[in-house]
């Protein structure tokens, strides 16, 4: 069973780009018990799920209103959301 990865973050909303404790319980029934999910410190959460339920869960988050991106934008909108971030500070990692 080949397995894929996506990442998966909020909306901007009052007070920031915060994941709602609803959103991570939608998110877990959503991926199912088999996925693995991780957190980066972006806030941003990585998906590694099997690749036959991908397409039907990355639809049914983003249905949730939250935003989904494949895995050949993921190194690019981790970065780019990083830099947004950090303002007029530059940082390396």
């Amino acid at each position: 069973m080949n397995r894929v990865k996506f990442a998966v973050s909020p909306e901007i909303r009052v007070g920031g780009a915060v994941f709602t404790a609803k959103d991570m319980v939608v998110i877990g029934e959503i991926v199912g018990e088999d996925a693995q999910i991780e957190l980066t410190t972006i806030q941003q959460l990585i998906v590694e799920m099997s690749e036959e339920k991908a397409d039907e869960a990355k639809q049914a988050l983003r249905d949730f209103g939250l935003c989904v991106y494949g895995s050949a934008t993921l190194n690019w909108t981790i970065l780019l959301r990083s830099i947004t971030r950090m303002g007029n500070r530059v940082q390396i990692f």
